[in-house]
């Protein structure tokens, strides 16, 4: 903004707000120079911050904090540093739609899935492996299953049988194991 736009937001003279920013230049020397470049043919350009810190000077703090507020709000043009919630706005929304065309192809095609099943019951593993038993083979099978088990320390697992309501199930090396011998 020019001063003369500052004067005019403020309804304020523009000689009034060259006072101002004369105390400025005074108190940070680093805008002495664009004060002593600028002319009434050539304004100097000053930015969100620098426009901010002219008004503190001539209306105090909570003007020029409401100012900076409401410049924000409405998307004034600001200094470099500073990032306005719309900008964030804007970088969030452009960063989550690279990461969609980035990742909706692992989406679109899901893995393999692999399911690997370690425990049947003593019936179920027959069955697996081509084998008919009668149901007294099975219990004899089951008891030698459920003592190697125990030795090896794998556990047994409890699975619902619609037949027989409640079976154990074993893992695979043990039932291989008791099928061989």
């Amino acid at each position: 903004m020019t001063t003369k736009q500052i004067a005019e937001a403020l309804d304020k003279d523009e000689t009034t707000v060259r006072r101002w920013v004369k105390r400025l230049a005074g108190k940070k020397p680093e805008l002495a120079g664009k004060v002593a470049a600028s002319s009434p043919m050539v304004p100097a350009e000053w930015g969100l911050d620098e426009t901010v810190d002219i008004i503190e000077v001539g209306l105090g703090r909570n003007a020029a904090l409401i100012w900076r507020e409401n410049a924000v709000r409405q998307n004034l043009p600001q200094s470099a540093g500073v990032v306005t919630r719309s900008d964030l706005a804007e970088f969030c929304h452009t960063l989550v739609g690279e990461m969609i065309k980035q990742f909706l192809p692992l989406i679109q095609k899901p893995a393999a899935l692999e399911i690997v099943q370690d425990y049947f019951t003593i019936k179920g593993y027959a069955n697996k492996v081509g084998v008919q038993i009668t149901y007294s083979e099975a219990i004899t099978i089951g008891r030698a299953a459920k003592k190697l088990s125990i030795d090896l320390g794998k556990e047994v697992h409890l699975v619902d049988d619609e037949r027989w309501g409640r079976v154990n199930s074993y893992h695979i090396s043990v039932l291989e194991e008791v099928f061989r011998s």
